[in-house]
């Protein structure tokens, strides 16, 4: 009896296993664009921690799109997580060297680190000024 028991909870437990594996959840069909929406909407909210969460996503999806660094960056900079806002913007920067964004956010993190970075803030808000 035990025996039978416990190849039926097997058989069972398999045939749960195939019939959900082909289930995917909604997060694994988004595309990076989504993600990134997701992430705007989140940071709105001041949910920044899981809007960083949503703008890494997007980034894993497209590494190539500097809005997404930007984005995240910013972020960050609301998490006043300065070092990470910097690395950020210096790849969307160097994704797309005529993003003036990317300068604003990444002068306004040199800002906030302040001493011997505020020299690089006024460089990048130069910078913002001759873009616009």
């Amino acid at each position: 009896m035990k025996k039978s028991v416990s190849f039926i909870v097997v058989i069972l437990t398999l045939a749960m296993l195939v019939a959900t594996s082909g289930c995917t959840s909604n997060k694994s069909n988004l595309s990076a664009q989504d993600y990134n929406q997701q992430g705007l909407s989140l940071a709105t909210q001041g949910k920044y921690k899981d809007a960083v969460a949503s703008y890494t996503r997007a980034i894993q999806l497209n590494s190539q799109e500097a809005q997404f660094y930007v984005n995240r960056g910013t972020a960050y900079l609301n998490m006043k997580e300065f070092d990470l806002a910097v690395a950020d913007f210096d790849q969307a920067i160097k994704l797309d060297p005529n993003l003036a964004e990317a300068y604003a956010g990444r002068g306004y993190a040199y800002m906030n680190k302040g001493g011997v970075y505020l020299n690089l803030a006024i460089a990048d808000f130069n910078i913002v000024l001759l873009k616009s």
